[in-house]
């Protein structure tokens, strides 16, 4: 018991010797290199640089690398940040941008994991489709637009905007403002449904729709626009 008692005393010794000879090296090894690593399409270096020197104005010892990924985080085109100290003196930075893929509510920009943020220049991104969804289900809503994002392209038709309501009705708009209501049930088969029905129209025929419900079981209902031709829809169903 004697002997383990002198060890215990010993070690803690040991240690308080460690740390009174590390401290005053703490403030003789001072980082002298930041770098900021990574693929920017968005990401300001300078502005980077900026949030980051509260964190990085010490030692090298001393640095807090969690503060420095907050600070990064805190950035709204940072998705990730990877921290890391380089022997004697520097400090790598990765940072991982954001690709955003629809806007979201027309309030912010969302990723492909449904995670929201808000760029200062939202008004530049209008050219993205605009996702309106219950915040509950933005992951599971993203890959919803995804996916009917690549079927429209496939039969050549852009997506403008998709609304997926509490009770998961889907609403969407092409950018030729068609309106296609899929309803609640089975929407993705309504929408294929939609798909193989448009094959059989010219282009000028599908410009004249304005709105199209597909929430009949045999066949939908289509709304004209004011100024859509007059079509002997007989002849065309005959060569169907």
């Amino acid at each position: 018991m004697r002997n383990g008692y002198w060890l215990a005393l010993l070690l803690i010794v040991s240690l308080v010797v460690v740390a009174s000879w590390l401290k005053p090296w703490q403030s003789w090894l001072p980082i002298r290199h930041v770098r900021v690593q990574g693929v920017f399409a968005h990401i300001d270096r300078v502005e980077v640089e900026q949030a980051l020197m509260p964190a990085v104005t010490c030692s090298f010892l001393g640095l807090n690398m969690a503060q420095v990924e907050t600070l990064a985080l805190s950035l709204p085109w940072v998705r990730a940040v990877q921290v890391r100290r380089v022997w004697p003196d520097t400090v790598d930075i990765r940072l991982y941008e954001q690709v955003p893929v629809a806007r979201w509510h027309d309030r912010a920009l969302v990723n492909e994991s449904g995670q929201q943020f808000v760029p200062e220049l939202l008004e530049h991104f209008r050219h993205l489709p605009l996702l309106i969804a219950p915040k509950s289900r933005a992951e599971r809503s993203v890959e919803t637009l995804l996916e009917v994002q690549g079927q429209l392209a496939d039969h050549g038709m852009l997506l403008k905007e998709l609304q997926i309501s509490a009770s998961r009705s889907w609403q969407i708009k092409t950018s030729d403002g068609i309106e296609i209501t899929l309803g609640t049930r089975e929407p993705e088969l309504s929408l294929k449904r939609f798909l193989m029905a448009s094959a059989l129209f010219s282009p000028e025929q599908l410009g004249a729709m304005s709105r199209i419900d597909m929430r009949y079981p045999n066949g939908f209902a289509v709304a004209w626009r004011p100024d859509a031709p007059v079509f002997d829809w007989r002849k065309i169903a005959a060569r169907h």
